[in-house]
């Protein structure tokens, strides 16, 4: 509990605190304040909270069964955020977010963070876009497989979707 209250600390404080979270024997318990963490006004106290969720996010997958959530929609949004560290840690919590594929993500990734995702996917740097491009086929339902889909091909699929979806009258469901 001396760590959950340093959050409410100096910035090097919340930042150690937000790194030293993600090894609580009890995760679930620590998720509510590394989630009220990633909207915290310093980027290194984001950077990693927004790791240490990625890396709780991972674990939950493998226990079900203790029923650890973590609310993704901070996360989609910060596909759109300005800073860099933001956007990347954000799309390595939602690779984990969306193995399953749930719907209702899927959803909110393409009603609000195609266009962030698509200018990612595009990055030239394998180590900065794969995780981005894997995001843009699983929003836009392309088969799962280890390697990613050609590129281009999924940044046109995409734009295809995008598009449909700003067209009166058409969906992009």
């Amino acid at each position: 509990d001396l760590l959950t209250e340093v959050m409410n600390n100096s910035a090097t404080q919340r930042d150690l605190a937000a790194t030293v979270l993600s090894y609580a024997s009890d995760k679930k318990a620590v998720v509510p304040y590394l989630q009220a963490a990633v909207l915290d006004p310093d980027e290194e106290v984001r950077n990693n909270a927004t790791r240490s969720l990625s890396l709780i996010a991972a674990f939950a997958n493998q226990h079900p069964e203790l029923g650890i959530e973590i609310d993704a929609e901070v996360f989609v949004d910060m596909l759109n955020s300005v800073w860099f560290g933001d956007r990347n840690k954000a799309s390595a919590v939602l690779m984990h977010l969306t193995e399953s594929r749930d719907p209702t993500l899927m959803q909110l990734i393409r009603d609000k963070a195609l266009p962030g995702l698509i200018e990612m996917c595009r990055w030239h740097w394998r180590g900065h876009s794969f995780v981005p491009c894997k995001l843009l086929e699983r929003a836009i339902g392309l088969p799962e497989q280890k390697e990613l889909h050609s590129k281009n091909m999924t940044i046109k699929t995409a734009l295809e979707l995008l598009r449909k979806q700003n067209t009166p009258g058409e969906s992009g469901q």
